[in-house]
């Protein structure tokens, strides 16, 4: 069996729609690349899509004629239909449709870490380290939601929170741009959940990548009120997100996305709740769930729909009031910056900003992307520590060959797996990486540091 990237142009063929529909597709074959019964297919989507999002089997080849599914309804551009028509075609069976967070991994950026030159264009066998990890993406059992939930939970274990028994009272704060609303934020119970929210939608919807919004920690503090904003992203004139919990239980209650009333006919929310808000010339899309957030999204109309709204919102700075220290806790690791300060009732920083962006970027950039990053090793390397061998998963770290602080990436390929013992040794300048001989060793005159390095190894 071989494994293939095929490119797919989202402009020309509808590959979401064709596979959506039937789950077979006959893709037209070529000369130079006549791909085999049972090879694998990855199907790569350009620009916009940029990534790998179908995973698919090939289980028939040579098809002619009336043979083929006609898929004529599918194809966005008639003259590259005529063009392929009296080609032959092979028969791509669906294995695989990648959900959000996968597409996420699948990246030409991840891609590249996996030893793909560039974007894809035509058809290309994939290399092994490619295949590998589409392999085990595939195996995996789709918990992705858990998974990231864990991830905050393991970040804000790492951060001291929750730090006690939680209450949630009204006021004392100084406002929902303040230290201590963040802080009492990352108390709630179900902070983790309302965290990956939040984090999912910057990510999707592309703000991310901007400085032009602003969030809130914390916005109401009623006290008798049974459900309490978590948090409002705002963009300009007005709110984009906004994530709830119950005043008494701490637990999400909902989310909520707007949207312009123009793209309700495109939507596809229907097992979320829809309110029209006339007011405002809106929609509001509301789920429950950080499950019901990824599922909304691997729509691409959806998709589509919430990154336009927030594009048309974020054309300029809004400078309404913005957390700072929750900013910078979701942006770790990212390429963004907040660009609204945090002032305090009377219009005076409440700490110095070089002190309270330190402090920021202490305590979070330090360590957000260590667990997707983690995922992304365990499915890249054996699970195993790279120098003794221990294969328990729960005990594996990533540990970066070129820190973060001297510019090394947070990529697989500045990455190996290490036992706690080891990565501990390493961190400490107790062992050290052979760059030529691609291997971990105890530094001389050190001690060597149980178990022992793996027989055989090289």
């Amino acid at each position: 069996m071989t494994a293939w990237i095929v490119a797919s142009n989202p402009k020309v063929f509808d590959s979401e729609s064709a596979f959506s529909s039937r789950g077979v597709v006959d893709w037209s074959e070529t000369s130079t690349a006549r791909l085999q019964m049972g090879d694998r297919v990855f199907i790569y989507q350009g620009a916009p899509v940029s990534g790998l999002t179908h995973c698919c089997e090939v289980t028939q080849v040579g098809i002619t004629g009336s043979d083929m599914v006609d898929d004529e309804t599918f194809w966005l551009d008639h003259d590259a239909y005529v063009e392929r028509k009296n080609r032959t075609r092979m028969r791509l069976r669906l294995i695989r449709a990648f959900d959000a967070v996968e597409r996420t991994l699948l990246t030409l950026d991840s891609l590249k870490d996996l030893g793909v030159q560039g974007p894809p264009r035509g058809r290309q066998r994939a290399t092994v380290q490619c295949g590998a990890f589409v392999d085990r993406l595939v195996s995996l059992a789709p918990t992705q939601a858990d998974g990231l939930i864990q991830n905050e939970q393991q970040l804000l274990e790492d951060l001291g929170h929750p730090s006690g028994a939680w209450t949630f009272t009204k006021g004392g704060r100084d406002g929902a741009h303040s230290l201590a609303s963040f802080e009492a934020a990352l108390d709630v119970p179900d902070a983790s959940t309302a965290l990956a929210i939040l984090r999912v939608y910057l990510r999707f919807s592309g703000l991310n990548n901007t400085g032009r919004w602003a969030i809130s920690a914390l916005p109401n503090w009623s006290g008798g009120t049974a459900v309490q904003r978590y948090s409002t992203v705002n963009g300009v004139g007005g709110e984009l997100l906004y994530v709830e919990f119950g005043s008494k239980t701490g637990l999400v209650e909902c989310w909520g996305v707007r949207l312009s009333s123009d793209s309700e006919d495109d939507l596809n929310s229907s097992d979320l709740v829809l309110r029209r808000d006339p007011k405002h010339e809106q929609v509001v899309v509301e789920g429950r769930s950080l499950t019901d957030l990824l599922l909304f999204f691997n729509d691409r109309a959806n998709l589509t729909a919430v990154q336009s709204e927030a594009l048309a919102r974020t054309t300029k700075s809004s400078g309404k009031p913005h957390n700072e220290y929750l900013a910078e806790y979701l942006c770790a690791g990212s390429s963004s910056e907040s660009t609204v300060g945090v002032h305090d009732k009377r219009g005076q920083r409440s700490i110095p900003a070089e002190i309270e962006r330190r402090y920021t970027v202490s305590r979070s950039r330090r360590r957000l992307h260590q667990g997707p990053l983690r995922d992304l090793a365990l499915t890249y390397y054996p699970i195993s520590c790279f120098y003794c061998g221990i294969d328990v998963e729960k005990i594996l770290d990533v540990a970066h060959l070129v820190p973060d602080s001297e510019g090394g990436s947070a990529s697989v390929g500045n990455v190996r797996l290490l036992c706690a013992n080891h990565h501990r040794a390493f961190d400490r300048g107790l062992m050290y990486w052979d760059s030529d001989k691609q291997q971990f060793g105890i530094v001389e005159g050190g001690i060597d540091i149980p178990p022992g390095p793996k027989r055989n190894y090289l």
